[in-house]
């Protein structure tokens, strides 16, 4: 049995040729005694049985937020003498953008062509003309403060907004996982581009990575790591080298102090350099000792990496298809997929599911109808 005494544990195991590459089990604990916890996983806030998708989402994106994209996007504008809208518009936006996690049509503008992708019904809430319009000039954040300094300006009020929603409606597992989501090319979408096509096609120019509950598959927080010119610092210069594998447990594992959380993880993120810094802070470190075996270190950590990888089945290919070229854009609309992908997580753990069964596209379609407001949602803020 393992020793809970111990305040943080490494163990480094090797699976068979049948599990792929060699994996790690990283626990962190910090703060401490590590103990079984046995407190309450799941939504902080119980919603009704009548509770729709758009109520869902708008625990994590709520109207206060999307008022303040409006007043944004609308000060952009006001330099080139145009003005944006409402709320009720900064709704359907969002709605056009969400309905190609659906569809998988790369192109939003296929909705009003006519072809394969076309969506008559969608296509009469807003005309591609205005559509296109505030598409143009969508912004989160309108102009750089004079003390901003990150990469990440424009979307970094969303992602704090965003972080402290995860927090406040959903308390995790002991048990989680630091991992990278799929969020690459469709390779099915590669597979049929030309060559030239994929040449004028931008490379991300982030990493992201997040921690995620492993027994709900709930995304409990995101790390996003932007190449900030060729620095020592960029992704370019860290890539597969430990010093952005410790930036990222150490961001990621930032709010996990006193909690008894165990985290779980690939080598790449483990490294000497990491076990030091936090053998510095007061955590005893052990490799390969005798107090969890390595068969018990092994059987665990596919437990809880299988699941994350059925998640990755499952979840990864509603991701938003739209391809920005701006890097701040990219980062949100990824940002966005994940609180829609949290939000049925929670859908189905509620009341609302046992009422109306919806599958994670159902549910996105009404989602995207109900913020086109062609479906009518449920009054529960």
């Amino acid at each position: 049995m393992p020793d809970y005494r111990t305040r943080a544990l490494f163990v480094q195991s090797t699976l068979g040729d049948s599990a792929g590459p060699e994996l790690q089990l990283l626990s962190i604990v910090l703060g401490r005694d590590l103990q079984p916890s046995d407190s309450f996983t799941g939504p902080t806030r119980k919603m009704p049985p009548s509770a729709s998708a758009v109520d869902f989402f708008q625990l994590f994106v709520p109207d206060n937020v999307l008022k303040n994209m409006v007043v944004q996007t609308n000060m952009y504008a006001k330099k080139f003498q145009e003005r944006f809208g409402s709320l009720t518009e900064m709704k359907a936006f969002l709605g056009y953008m969400i309905s190609t996690s659906i569809s998988h049509c790369e192109s939003v503008l296929s909705i009003w062509s006519g072809g394969f992708y076309s969506n008559r019904s969608l296509a009469l809430v807003m005309s591609q003309a205005r559509f296109e319009k505030i598409l143009k000039y969508f912004h989160v954040v309108a102009f750089r403060s004079s003390q901003t300094t990150h990469g990440l300006y424009k979307v970094q009020p969303f992602l704090d907004s965003l972080q402290n929603s995860f927090d406040s409606a959903f308390r995790p597992s002991q048990t989680q996982v630091l991992h990278e989501p799929l969020i690459d090319e469709d390779p099915v979408f590669i597979a049929t581009c030309t060559e030239r096509e994929l040449r004028k096609r931008k490379k991300r120019k982030f990493s992201l990575w997040v921690r995620q509950c492993s027994s709900t598959g709930f995304i409990i927080q995101i790390y996003v790591h932007l190449k900030e010119g060729g620095g020592p610092d960029g992704l370019d210069a860290l890539k597969n080298k430990p010093q952005l594998h410790s930036m990222v447990a150490r961001s990621l594992c930032r709010n996990a102090a006193g909690k008894n959380y165990i985290i779980f993880t690939g080598p790449s993120i483990t490294s000497l350099t990491l076990f030091e810094e936090f053998e510095k802070q007061g955590v005893i470190i052990k490799r390969k000792s005798g107090e969890i075996p390595c068969p018990l270190a092994v059987e665990a950590f596919a437990a809880h990496l299988s699941y994350i990888c059925r998640y990755d089945d499952k979840y990864s290919k509603y991701f938003i298809s739209h391809k920005p070229n701006k890097t701040w854009q990219q980062v949100f609309w990824f940002a966005i997929s994940i609180a829609i992908n949290n939000a049925y997580i929670l859908y189905k753990m509620s009341d609302a599911y046992h009422v109306k069964r919806y599958s994670r596209a159902q549910f996105g379609e009404r989602l995207v109808r109900e913020l086109l407001g062609l479906e009518d949602a449920s009054p529960t803020h």
